[in-house]
């Protein structure tokens, strides 16, 4: 097959992509590639859905927020699939995914909202500076702390990090141990995720738009990057992360 024909097989597939509900997109697209290629197996619609929303990012920010929340919903799903979800954990992830755009969209206060480009209100903008900006993402912490999809409560994530048995341990003293470690780390833990829940989720890029980090940031310590800045960086000598430099405009 031709690269002409995969380019068209991809945008008819986006095409019917976008024309579904945001609930029903992995169903709608496992029907599609099983009437269209037979077809069947999760892991294919997943990756499909994938290639789908890189192909659509370009035009539409919020499928480039779900190819990144997808990401790591499917993690936390796979850690937790034993509970009896009765379909493929990458339905599932899915179907979590299509939820976690409705909360960002509908019931998340923002003080400064998805997509916008910001700086750090401490940080030099000078020259030599290679961080330029950054853009604000969904941020993940916020939905599984408060909607709590895996009915985790207090103990967020706790699957990725387990309780030690007594099992696993020479004696019951160094269970004992174990087990005073885990609950003092683990509580520090949990309240970094409670914080890190109430901060916005940042990718940070250099001039010419290569991403050089993500993390959080206090919103109050963040400032839309607006006109004057776009103005202000075009009339330097920048350089981006791989030394590449920018020529200032005449």
């Amino acid at each position: 097959m031709s690269n002409k024909d995969r380019d068209q097989m991809l945008r008819e597939a986006a095409e019917f992509y976008k024309s579904l509900p945001v609930d029903a997109k992995f169903v709608g697209v496992a029907g599609y590639l099983r009437e269209k290629f037979s077809v069947t197996d999760p892991s294919v619609v997943r990756e499909s859905i994938k290639h789908i929303r890189e192909h659509l990012s370009p035009q539409d920010f919020w499928e480039a927020e779900l190819k990144r929340l997808e990401e790591e919903i499917f993690r936390r799903c796979q850690a937790h699939s034993d509970i009896p979800i009765y379909v493929a954990v990458e339905e599932w992830s899915e179907n979590m995914v299509a939820d976690a755009k409705q909360y960002f969209q509908e019931e998340y206060a923002m003080a400064i909202q998805i997509g916008t480009k910001v700086r750090n209100i401490w940080a030099s903008y000078g020259a030599g500076t290679i961080v330029r900006y950054g853009i604000v993402r969904a941020n993940q912490e916020a939905y599984i702390v408060n909607r709590d999809p895996f009915e985790e409560n207090t103990i967020h994530d706790y699957k990725m990090h387990p309780r030690p048995r007594l099992q696993d341990c020479e004696s019951a003293e160094a269970f004992d141990a174990a087990v005073r470690e885990y609950d003092q780390k683990e509580k520090a833990r949990q309240e970094n995720i409670i914080a890190l829940a109430n901060m916005l989720a940042v990718e940070w890029f250099d001039c010419e738009g290569n991403k050089l980090a993500e993390g959080w940031a206090n919103a109050n310590t963040l400032r839309p990057y607006g006109d004057e800045d776009e103005k202000a960086d075009s009339a330097l000598p920048l350089v981006s992360t791989y030394g590449t430099p920018k020529k200032a405009a005449e």
